[in-house]
C-alpha cells in the first residue's frame, strides 16, 4: 500500500524528533556523567533532583 505525502511528511517529523530527542539524552547523560566524575555532584543527588523536577512537572501539568 502506498503512502501518501502528508503520511510520509510526518513519518519524518517523527523521525526528526526521534532523533532530536536521542541527541539531547546523550548530551545531558554525556554532562551528568561529567559532572559526577568532576565531583560536582553524586549520582543520588542527580536522581533526587531528577525526582523532583518530575514532581514539579506533575503538579504543574494538573493545574493545566
Amino acid at each position: 500500500m502506498k503512502k501518501n505525502n502528508g503520511a510520509k511528511m510526518i513519518e519524518k517529523k517523527i523521525e526528526d524528533i526521534k532523533e532530536e530527542l536521542e541527541m539531547l539524552d546523550d548530551t545531558l547523560s554525556a554532562l551528568v556523567d561529567l559532572l559526577i566524575e568532576k565531583g560536582i555532584i553524586t549520582d543520588e543527588e542527580w536522581e533526587e533532583k531528577v525526582k523532583e523536577k518530575s514532581e514539579e512537572n506533575k503538579k504543574l501539568n494538573e493545574l493545566e
